[in-house]
């Protein structure tokens, strides 16, 4: 749309702590409104940090499942593996991976698109730059946070916490979901 605020941009700033200011820097590829971002390591480069851009709807309103990847130290945006499920208003965070805990992974938690609020939980391994799909959540949940830390009970293995969000009714939710991950 074109009313301010519902636009899909495609203009990223860095806030730096130490100086207080937003610096503009290199703008993805594609305009993303309602997009999940997270920092995992780099695809190609796994002891770097990247960032990444990942789902959400474009301009004229379509879900993504594309996703990009943003490189600090050369200010670039390069596009990576896509979801295997469009979808926008959903939870991103990093984690280790399922099934290597050494290595980190993204996830991207429940949602909304064309099918209706989303179970789908995925995650992306930057070693090999694709999405899998994992054990959905147990209702559909758009507008969601989504974080990682100690699994409640088990304060060593590390868990996915999908937080809030709204049911297909639109009705806001108090509760948290937690994805096992050891």
């Amino acid at each position: 749309g074109t009313d301010g605020i519902h636009d899909a941009l495609n203009s990223v700033e860095m806030y730096k702590p130490v100086a207080d200011t937003w610096t503009p820097v290199a703008t993805l590829h594609t305009a993303r409104r309602m997009a999940g971002a997270a920092n995992g390591p780099c695809t190609g480069n796994l002891t770097a940090t990247c960032v990444y851009a990942i789902g959400g709807a474009d301009v004229s309103g379509n879900y993504l499942s594309s996703v990009e990847m943003y490189t600090p130290s050369s200010n670039t945006w390069k596009t990576v593996g896509s979801l295997e499920t469009s979808r926008w208003f959903f939870g991103a965070t990093s984690e280790p991976c399922q099934g290597s805990t050494s290595a980190l992974c993204l996830y991207a938690v429940g949602g909304y698109n064309n099918s209706g609020n989303s179970k789908s939980v995925e995650m992306y391994s930057p070693s090999s730059n694709t999405w899998a799909t994992l054990a959905p959540l147990s209702a559909g949940i758009y507008g969601l946070s989504a974080t990682s830390g100690p699994c409640h009970g088990n304060l060593i293995a590390q868990c996915v916490y999908a937080i809030g969000g709204e049911d297909s009714g639109f009705t806001p939710l108090a509760k948290v979901a937690v994805y096992g991950l050891s």
